[in-house]
């Protein structure tokens, strides 16, 4: 059995890994999302949320935090303060807080220019960084609301997959999408090769 970083009263729900593999952010039914130390096996900081938080992601930089709420509520932390950048109701999909669904938004690897965010009509939101408005929105790919969104490791696609077991990959380059396809159930999980344009899906 591996080692316990922290504990919740209620059930965790996600995890995100830091780029650097030092820090690990973890969040669920608890009000509370936990910035943990991995090798000291220590919580330096708990941000206060709203709960029911369905996924988490790093930006690049280890700057910022996005994070997605079962309410449907998105929001931007910076993680030295713990304050919200942006906090938007309806601003993701929203999910039964008892549901094993996820819904995760996914930042840019350039550095995180952008975050995407998966949303309820169907379609991904992108945020810009720093101004925090949204710049640009993928539609058409799906009939029903989003869950996971991922983009490759090159930042040259975006995969998202919906609740109605389809699954899209958009070119970033003209934000249009380039393949569609049905999977066997709803993915809970998925990720990019580290060095090719392949996706596994769980």
């Amino acid at each position: 059995m591996g080692d316990i970083l922290t504990r919740f009263v209620l059930p965790p729900r996600c995890v995100s890994l830091s780029p650097s593999g030092i820090h690990l952010a973890a969040g669920g039914d608890d009000d509370m999302i936990k910035m943990i130390d991995i090798q000291n096996k220590k919580v330096f900081k708990s941000i206060k949320c709203g709960g029911y938080v369905s996924g988490l992601d790093y930006d690049p930089d280890s700057i910022f935090l996005a994070s997605t709420c079962a309410d449907g509520t998105f929001t931007v932390y910076e993680i030295s303060s713990g304050n919200a950048m942006l906090s938007k109701r309806k601003g993701c999909t929203k999910v039964d807080p008892g549901s094993p669904s996820r819904v995760v938004p996914s930042w840019h690897p350039d550095g995180g220019s952008l975050v995407a965010v998966p949303c309820h009509d169907g379609s991904i939101a992108l945020y810009e960084r720093l101004s925090w408005d949204v710049t640009d929105e993928l539609s058409g790919g799906h009939e029903s609301p989003v869950q996971l969104v991922k983009f490759s490791k090159n930042g040259l696609y975006l995969a998202t997959t919906a609740n109605d077991n389809t699954v899209a990959v958009w070119d970033m380059s003209d934000k249009m999408m380039i393949q569609k396809k049905v999977l066997p159930a709803c993915a809970c999980g998925m990720i990019w090769h580290p060095t090719e344009n392949k996706i596994v899906f769980g």
